[in-house]
């Protein structure tokens, strides 16, 4: 008996002092990116203890093995529930592969024994953001939760960036533009040059539609490097909507270089062409617009013949024109326009004067200022009329 105790002291001093330079091999493997050669060696290694256990699992983590690292973190923390940074290590990988309500768990867990820990607060909040897009039940309870968390992890860091732009992200959602506001300049004062939060400051005035200041934010992102349809057509509207039309159509241009096909794109070009008074030009997008949509086209039949009018084509714009009220006989501007081009064109007076009569009729109490001008026109056809019937 005494003779076998001896043996089996030796064999756990043999191994203890074997696993100790292999292990740091591993860990030089580890380091280099040869990680199947390091999860080899560590495979090899009796016993599985947590320490090991936690090693393996970042192998097959950093591998890309999800599957496997989850399994061996889960097994190390049996063995030892104080290995905090394995716990945190499988929360994080639990979420990225939408184990979501596992996370959650985990992460309440940690905050029990760690309830100042910024870093455990806003991940709890992404799984519950995520098990919110998945209840059905009660989505708005988890949505709640998340936001209480990211507040949480905000006020125990106030440099917790990532948690101050999940919070800007709902309150834009919330239409709270202020709160947006005052979150992003507090993460840019520390950081001008956060790229999501930079996006977030030039969304919230484009949505507030303070078109002027969302324009330097966008800016900056491309000074950045930043590319992407979103943004071009963002900064794109931004200088539209502002009446930089040159600048307009080049970010246009580069949302078009990314979705040929966008009849909207097509569509807003045309009209900024128009606004250039580069007809041509206009007139490609507005039938390109036409060519790509497959929903009403009332909006593209009306932007094609108000370039034909202004190339003063008026009979071709008159079709288009047509064309717009068939798709929408309520298009105010199609009606007006429809009777300019005519007046233009047209001539039997009587055939105008009914169509600026037709647009008075629908619409002539919601714009007085172009009440006055049909009205005026109309009296004036009118003595046309009469002065042609006296020559007879």
């Amino acid at each position: 008996m005494q003779k076998l105790l001896c043996l089996i002291l030796a064999w756990i001093t043999y191994t203890a002092g074997a696993q100790t330079p292999a292990v740091a091999v591993a860990d030089s493997l580890y380091q280099i990116g040869d990680y199947s050669r390091a999860i080899q060696l560590l495979n090899s290694l009796p016993p599985k203890n947590p320490t090991l256990l936690s090693r393996l699992a970042r192998a097959y983590q950093s591998q890309g093995n999800d599957v496997q690292a989850m399994e061996h973190y889960r097994r190390a923390i049996a063995l030892d529930s104080s290995l905090i940074v394995s716990r945190d290590a499988l929360g994080k990988l639990l979420i990225s592969n939408a184990q979501f309500q596992e996370a959650a768990t985990l992460y309440e867990s940690l905050l029990d024994a760690y309830p100042k820990n910024a870093q455990f607060h806003y991940q709890r909040a992404r799984a519950y953001q995520y098990l919110a897009t998945r209840d059905t039940v009660q989505p708005l309870i988890y949505d709640q939760w998340a936001i209480d968390a990211f507040s949480k992890a905000v006020a125990l860091d106030s440099s917790h960036f990532k948690a101050m732009y999940e919070l800007g992200k709902i309150e834009l959602k919330a239409r709270n533009y202020p709160m947006v506001e005052q979150l992003g300049k507090k993460v840019l004062a520390q950081a001008p040059d956060h790229i999501e939060m930079l996006g977030l400051m030039g969304q919230n005035y484009s949505a507030r539609q303070f078109y002027r200041d969302a324009i330097p934010y966008y800016e900056r992102l491309l000074d950045l490097g930043q590319r992407s349809q979103f943004l071009h057509e963002k900064l794109g509207m931004a200088y539209y909507q502002t009446r930089f039309y040159e600048l307009a159509v080049e970010q246009y241009l580069a949302a078009l270089a990314y979705a040929p096909q966008d009849d909207q794109l097509h569509l807003i070009l045309a009209k900024l062409y128009g606004h250039l008074s580069n007809l041509e030009r206009a007139e490609y997008h507005a039938k390109q617009a036409l060519f790509y949509k497959d929903l009403p086209l009332d909006e593209e039949y009306f932007t094609l013949g108000n370039t034909y009018k202004l190339q003063k084509k008026f009979g071709s714009a008159i079709a288009q024109f047509q064309k717009a009220l068939e798709e929408n006989p309520d298009h105010e501007k199609a009606f007006y326009a429809l009777a300019v081009s005519a007046d233009n064109y047209y001539k039997d007076r009587k055939a105008v004067i009914a169509l600026y009569e037709n647009y008075l009729e629908k619409y002539g109490d919601r714009n007085p200022y172009l009440k006055q001008l049909t009205e005026e026109r109309v009296t004036m056809l009118r003595e046309e009329v009469f002065m042609a019937a006296d020559k007879q």
